[in-house]
């Protein structure tokens, strides 16, 4: 593999992480906007699950702007990108194990299988990307260490 197919390579696996990041921050503001529009029941008194939805309404606040900061980080090839995508990527993968797993966040009655599969998601989630953005190669090229610097292959 030549040099140009190496960067070439790298260029288009960060692309996907931005294009990653770009998604998470829309599925937060859908999110936001769907709470919001239920925002009148937040006052009612009868409402059992007042705190749990505002702590929902505000993490979906910070993860908005925290993976619309990481994808244009990334774009941009800023190493503070790469670090809170990463961050921001084991804090969202942890959220949602601790949702899969508690029951009080699952709506759902989900089967075995469901909960095998959605945890192997957001572990592979969490996972794929905390180990392609440590890779020598990929971490230089954040730090902006030239091509020739890096030896290993």
């Amino acid at each position: 593999m030549s040099i140009s197919d190496k960067v070439q390579f790298r260029t288009w696996g960060i692309i996907i992480l931005a294009l990653w990041a770009l998604v998470l921050a829309l599925l937060a503001l859908a999110n936001i906007l769907f709470l919001s529009t239920v925002v009148q029941f937040f006052t009612r008194e009868d409402m059992p699950n007042l705190t749990q939805l505002w702590l929902v309404f505000i993490l979906n606040i910070i993860f908005l702007i925290g993976f619309s900061g990481s994808a244009y980080g990334l774009l941009k090839r800023h190493n503070w990108g790469r670090i809170l995508f990463v961050g921001f990527i084991m804090v969202w993968s942890g959220f949602n194990l601790m949702a899969l797993f508690t029951p009080s966040f699952s709506a759902q009655d989900y089967k075995t299988r469901a909960y095998v599969l959605n945890g192997i998601y957001y572990l592979g989630g969490l996972l794929l990307p905390l180990w392609y953005l440590n890779l020598p190669r990929v971490k230089a090229d954040f730090q902006g260490l030239s091509e020739n610097s890096t030896t290993e292959d």
